[in-house]
């Protein structure tokens, strides 16, 4: 995964706060 998608997962995860896993995009 890119360094940028990990940011977007990072921001998703902090505003909705979903487990990390269930916003991976691999």
């Amino acid at each position: 995964m890119s360094d940028t998608a990990t940011r977007v997962q990072k921001i998703v995860v902090e505003h909705l706060g979903v487990e990390s896993d269930k916003v991976t995009q691999e």
